[in-house]
Order: C-alpha cells, then structure tokens, then sequence
C-alpha cells in the first residue's frame, strides 16, 4: 500500500473528519439555541397573557405538524438534494426566529407571530433530523458510524440539559428577545456552516414509486 494510499484510508476511518465536525458543531449551537427559546418563549407567553392554556397550545402547535409531515419527510429526502434540503431548512428556521425577535425588540410581536414560528419550527424539524441520520453514514465510515450517532446523541441532549438550565436564568437576566434572536441567529449558523458539508447526492432510488415509498 502507497503512503498517500494509508494517508486516504486514515481520514476515511477517522470519526472527526471535516463534514462530521462541520454538521456536529451546528447541530451543537442549533440545538442550544432552540432549548433555550423554548425555555424563554414559554415564560414570555405566561407573562404577557397569563394563560397556561395558551402554553399548551403554543407546544400543540409547534409538536403536530411535524407528526404530520413526518411520514412525508423521508420521500422528499429520498429525491432531493440533502445538503440543500439541510440548508434551506435551517434557514427558514432562522430568520422565522430572526423576524419574531425583531418583532419583539421593536414591541409589535404578536401571539399569532410565535404561533406561526412555531408551526415553521415543527415542519422544517421534522425534515431536518431525518435527513441528518441519512446522510452520516455517508460523511463516517462503517466503522465509526455508532461512535458517529452517540456524538451527535451527546450533542442533542448535552445542549438541551444546558439550554432547560440556563433558559430561565437568561430570561430573568437579557430579557426573551435577546434569546429569540440568538436561536434565530444559531439556526442561520448551523445553516452557513452546512455550505462545507460534503453529503454525495443519493442516487439509489426510483423516483417513479413516490406513492408507494410513502405507504412504505
């Protein structure tokens, strides 16, 4: 074997290979920044209306249409781009959260406004996360693909303990806009930093059996 041969294979068999690292490290901030707002976004709305209730409906709304899209969501993947799908999702998230903090700081935010967010929020989730399993094993080798899932489990729940924690206390301490704008402003991170991912296209599918993948 050549040395620029063993040189090949042990980036191929390294688990912090550049795209894992680059996708690792957004998901870290994204999912920090969402633990956070969700923190924050339910003490915002129990302070301006005083209803728990309304609490319940603003979760409902940002839980069910990703339910709903879910069984959708891995035919789309399936024919699409997924670095782009990755991208535009994150996005879309971001300045969604980016305009409700501007709303907030300039004191025309709405309930309706959160509610909306928090319908993007779900749909686009609900695209997001499958399409990040699906391309790991592509951007790991074989081997370092369940040290490759744990990293990114770790990562999830490591931020989202930290975000519940530290939540509250940033919203007694900077107020709720400057927590919405920093998830909006994580969002578009994560998004930016997926333009150096390099996810191969999928080509493994038939595109002519859309309504079967999804009874599937």
């Amino acid at each position: 074997m050549s040395p620029e041969s063993s040189i090949i294979k042990g980036k191929k068999e390294s688990l912090w290979t550049t795209s894992f690292f680059i996708l690792w490290q957004g998901q870290l901030v994204s999912t920090l920044g969402d633990a956070a707002y969700s923190v924050s976004l339910g003490f915002w709305v129990l302070a301006v209306t005083g209803s728990t209730a309304l609490m319940g409906m603003l979760m409902a709304a940002s839980t069910l249409p990703g339910v709903l899209v879910s069984p959708f969501a891995g035919v789309l993947i399936d024919r699409h781009n997924r670095k782009h799908l990755l991208i535009l999702m994150d996005m879309i998230r971001g300045l969604s959260i980016v305009l409700v903090s501007a709303a907030a700081f300039t004191g025309i935010i709405a309930i309706w406004m959160v509610f909306v967010a928090g319908i993007i929020l779900s749909i686009c989730g609900a695209v997001f996360r499958p399409c990040v399993n699906s391309s790991v094993p592509d951007i790991v080798s074989t081997s370092k693909l369940s040290n490759a899932n744990a990293m990114l489990s770790i990562a999830s729940t490591g931020s989202n303990m930290l975000g519940n924690v530290a939540g509250g206390f940033l919203f007694q301490l900077l107020g709720a806009p400057f927590l919405f704008i920093f998830n909006g402003l994580s969002y578009l991170f994560s998004g930016v930093s997926l333009f150096f991912v390099n996810i191969p296209k999928n080509e493994n599918y038939n595109k002519q059996n859309v309504w079967k993948d999804m009874s599937d």
